[in-house]
């Protein structure tokens, strides 16, 4: 199914896709004006030493590389809905915490939840995706759409990053982060409709026939 087909005037018809393309847009907007800022702010403002600040936004990277696969598990084992909305509200939480954030110890504990939550809800979109989209055929062209969606997203947010970064002021870096909460929220509550499914069943595992055992190695003929 081309592009055309699936969206008219850049607007997905499928409602569900739409309200995965509208939680895409806001959350990206926030986050891209807080990875403008977040760094600039912690050195200058705060006066945190530059490897202290690279080590903790670091670790948050890290973690959601590590849990990446398993929370992609898990978003096949869950009703997938309340977790979404779930997850954006965490993160709105620890956002937050960046307007108060001032050492070493609570910007890990924000980078690490905001990593948690971020690949959680991350992993639970690209299910639903897959879910919504592909009986409609729609799953592949829609991630292609997506991807251009969070590039826009990213753009504009880091546009207002910039005004931050040319304001350099404390509210203005305040301003920042308090926005990337409200889209979190905003993400959160769009979220809320999306339709309810039901969790993917445990396959079982395949049983294993008499006489027949996995070999230990290769054998060479």
């Amino acid at each position: 199914m081309s592009m055309a087909g699936l969206t008219r005037r850049g607007i997905p018809h499928h409602p569900h896709l739409r309200v995965l393309g509208a939680i895409a847009l806001v959350d990206t907007l926030g986050r891209g004006a807080t990875m403008t800022t977040v760094a600039i702010y912690f050195t200058h403002v705060v006066g945190m030493p530059a490897t202290a600040v690279a080590f903790a936004i670091g670790v948050g990277a890290f973690t959601e590389f590590v849990l990446s696969t398993p929370l992609g598990i898990l978003a096949d084992r869950v009703e997938p809905r309340a977790l979404l909305v779930g997850s954006l509200a965490v993160m709105a939480v620890f956002s937050t915490g960046l307007l108060m954030v001032t050492s070493l110890p609570g910007l890990l504990l924000v980078n690490v939840g905001l990593g948690i939550a971020g690949t959680t809800s991350r992993s639970l979109r690209n299910m639903m995706i897959a879910r919504v989209g592909g009986p409609t055929g729609q799953a592949v062209e829609f991630k292609a759409y997506l991807r251009a969606v969070t590039n826009s997203g990213l753009a504009f947010g880091g546009l207002l990053g910039g005004l931050a970064l040319w304001a350099d002021t404390r509210t203005a870096y305040l301003a920042v982060f308090g926005w990337d909460t409200i889209t979190f929220l905003a993400a959160a509550a769009v979220a809320r409709h999306l339709p309810a499914l039901p969790a993917l069943p445990v396959l079982p595992a395949l049983p294993v026939l008499p006489g027949l055992r996995p070999s230990r190695r290769a054998r060479s003929w």
